[in-house]
């Protein structure tokens, strides 16, 4: 599925999120999970306009019309933290959404955007840890990465699973290129790929144990 989000700038207490807008859309609907295999909750419906959160300073929030063609949504994780826990400014946690329809109803879940906490080290490491579902290849999961990443390293840490891995560039339309397996206990190197989303599977016999290792080669503006 094409990659929805963008996280446009990241800052100590402040997220901004951009989605375009699609014909036929009146917003967005955004959940969060504390993980990729982690149940995700809804925590706040944007209009096509945007929307600023309680706390989310004037200046960091004006919705004008240089943001026409995008649904911009700018928030401070606490305003969401107690109604929402994986929302949280200090670790990473994942965004969703699901389209709006004029009727209020809303679409599928599209693929995930991992959001990191504010760092200010050039091309930080990007951890993932979870559960890769047993399903065949086009039930893979999808997990939208923090901009261009490379230096790809990611275990299979099964006792008794195969892991399947692929990924995928800013097309946004399903894995490119082939897809690794990665046998139990094993490593799979790619020491100069550049991929702005993963793609992870379990074999179709049972799920997988996911640890993964890359550096964030581009990033969002620390304004």
């Amino acid at each position: 599925m094409p990659s929805s989000i963008s996280v446009s700038r990241r800052r100590q207490g402040l997220v901004e999120l951009t989605v375009p807008r699609r014909a036929g859309s009146t917003g967005f609907r955004f959940s969060a999970a504390a993980n990729f295999d982690a149940p995700f909750t809804a925590f706040q419906v944007v209009p096509n306009y945007g929307l600023r959160s309680k706390s989310a300073p004037q200046a960091d929030g004006v919705i004008g019309h240089q943001f026409r063609d995008e649904c911009r949504f700018v928030f401070v994780p606490s305003d969401y933290t107690v109604a929402v826990p994986a929302v949280r400014d200090d670790l990473p946690f994942y965004v969703r959404i699901e389209q709006m329809n004029p009727n209020g109803t809303f679409g599928s879940p599209e693929g995930m955007q991992i959001v990191l906490p504010y760092n200010t080290v050039g091309n930080p490491a990007v951890v993932l840890h979870g559960t890769a579902v047993a399903t065949g290849v086009t039930g893979s999961l999808e997990i939208n990465l923090p901009g261009v990443c490379e230096d790809f390293t990611i275990k299979n840490g099964s006792t008794g699973a195969n892991l399947f891995v692929s990924f995928g560039d800013n097309a946004g339309t399903g894995p490119v290129g082939p897809e690794y397996l990665v046998t139990q206990g094993d490593d799979l190197n790619l020491n100069y790929a550049a991929a702005s989303r993963l793609y992870v599977r379990g074999g179709t016999a049972a799920s997988a144990e996911v640890y993964a290792v890359c550096t964030r080669k581009t990033q969002p503006l620390n304004l």
